[in-house]
Parts: structure tokens; C-alpha cells; sequence
């Protein structure tokens, strides 16, 4: 779905669906406003050619895991899967030793840099 309001429930609600609503914004302050309307934290993918933006954004979004350049739902059982802590995406992590560490703040980023 493409031309949704930052407010609507498509930016601010998990749809667990197959919905992709895209955003048009005319820069990054912009775009980081429309992102911050949302307070949702398990999984964001990010697009760029750029793999110096791409750490940069990957570092700056507030979500448990950051796919760069593939889909979104990127989970391998020996990784942690769960929502960035002060979200409102889920509570802790799944996966290997992660499931014990609740507390704790991780993020895992992935790179998809081929063709």
C-alpha cells in the first residue's frame, strides 16, 4: 500500500499480514519522522547501494533485527529473534543461548551484498 499516513494503523499497529505499506519522503529527516511515529521494534530492512549508510541506518533503527538489501523475514534458529527492549514488539529473545539473555539489548544486522 503506498501514500499511508505516519499515524495510521499501518505504521503504528503489527499487522502480522501480507502488507507492505511504503512511504514516499523527500529526505532522511523525514523519513526518520515517520519512523519514529511507530513504536514497533522486531524486524526493519533497509535498501541502499551505500554500505556506509546502510551501517548507518542499520545502527540507528530501533529494532532486533535489520535486514540490508533481502526481505524482512530473515530468521536462522541460532540467531536471536525478538523485539528491540522499549519497543512494543514482543518481550525478549528466541533462538540458542539468546533465550536466556531476556535482558539484554541485541541487535543483529544482515547483508545481502550480492547480485
Amino acid at each position: 500500500m503506498a501514500g499511508f499516513a505516519p499515524d495510521s494503523r499501518l505504521n503504528t499497529e503489527e499487522t502480522f499480514g501480507p502488507i507492505a505499506p511504503v512511504a514516499a519522503f523527500d529526505d532522511e529527516d523525514q523519513a526518520w519522522d515517520i519512523i519514529h511515529r511507530c513504536r514497533l521494534g522486531l524486524v526493519s530492512a533497509v535498501f541502499t547501494r551505500d554500505l556506509d549508510r546502510a551501517w548507518q541506518w542499520a545502527e540507528k533503527l530501533r529494532t532486533g533485527i535489520v535486514v540490508v538489501n533481502d526481505f524482512t523475514n530473515y530468521w536462522e534458529t541460532h540467531l536471536p529473534f525478538g523485539g528491540m527492549a522499549g519497543t512494543g514488539s514482543g518481550l525478549g529473545r528466541l533462538g540458542g543461548r539468546h533465550t536466556m539473555l531476556e535482558m539484554t539489548d541485541l541487535k543483529t544486522i544482515a547483508f545481502h551484498v550480492g547480485s
